[in-house]
């Protein structure tokens, strides 16, 4: 039985996960897995690359901003599986009326130059506004800025599903939902270390063949009963009247989970694209931060 520790952020993408554990699929691969969430990208990075854990799901544009670049590190994150589009969405407080009306609020990210900072930017742009009209503090993961939305500490922040589902209950608004302005956008990937990958490629390519299988099950509409009751056992909180809604966003095709675990080079080519606008780091080529050898050898297996 291999151990792999996967560290996440709280949240309904973590479905696919939590299928498979509790219906044993990762247990009949010979795999002991476990999830730990994070507060911050930065703390989750930083742990996955010092080997606290073997997997990180996360935000591609993580996978960029902690890669090295002229080289290939041992150390250096890079995606295996894709996860999601994002699921983002602008919230803020309901007394703002559009993006423009945004002009000299506080808004919430999780850092500053990592996750998904660069989409708050573009759609600041798109209606009208740049970085320098409002005022960017570093609040931490999609928890702690719903929370800060919540206690009226911040006026706007970018929330995922079903943050922003949650949020809209609450009185607060939608502004924007992301997808309408990056177009495609590669969200969520499963990243592991560069060296940790090629001393484990079983362990690995079993994970992903077991993460494939409970997605695959979630997209049946025969499990939809269980399958919201593993939803509500793992979202507790969540109101009753959100749980079928959020689930239809989170399976919804096009716009909910990646079909196949496949990550998307288009919208990862949009996350290279938007870092390279608004820092002034060199990025390599998409080769050098994503490899699929691991998604086709459990495709073939499966």
């Amino acid at each position: 039985m291999d151990c792999l520790r996967a560290v996440v952020f709280p949240g309904g993408f973590n479905w696919p996960s939590w299928v498979a554990l509790k219906l044993g699929i990762f247990r009949s691969l010979s795999l002991d897995v476990s999830l730990h969430t994070t507060a911050s990208s930065l703390s989750q990075m930083e742990a996955l690359q010092k080997g606290e854990f073997e997997l990180a799901f996360t935000g591609f544009d993580n996978v960029l901003a902690y890669s090295s670049i002229h080289e290939a590190l041992p150390t250096d994150p890079i995606a295996v599986l894709g996860g999601d589009s994002g699921f983002l969405s602008l919230a803020s407080q309901a007394n703002f009326s559009d993006v423009s009306s945004l002009k000299g609020a506080r808004i919430a990210v999780d850092a500053l130059t990592t996750g998904y900072a660069f989409v708050l930017f573009e759609i600041l742009e798109s209606g009208g506004l740049s970085k320098d009209d409002v005022t960017i503090e570093s609040v931490g993961g999609v928890a702690q800025r719903f929370e800060s939305l919540i206690r009226e500490e911040q006026d706007a922040t970018l929330l995922v599903t079903p943050f922003d589902l949650m949020a809209e209950q609450n009185g607060l608004q939608i502004l924007q939902r992301a997808r309408e302005v990056t177009g495609s956008y590669q969200g969520v990937v499963a990243a592991v270390t560069r060296g940790w990958a090629a001393d484990n490629a079983d362990a690995l390519i079993r994970f992903i063949q077991g993460y494939r299988q409970a997605l695959d099950w979630l997209f049946n509409p025969a499990n939809r009963s269980e399958a919201l009751a593993i939803f509500r056992e793992n979202m507790a909180a969540m109101p009753e009247a959100l749980v079928d809604r959020t689930a239809t966003e989170l399976l919804a095709s096009p716009g909910g989970f990646q079909p196949d675990a496949r990550l998307d080079y288009k919208g990862a080519e949009r996350v290279i694209q938007l870092r390279r606008k608004y820092t002034e780091k060199d990025l390599a080529q998409i080769e050098h931060y994503i490899d699929e050898r691991y998604w086709h050898e459990g495709a073939t297996q499966a």
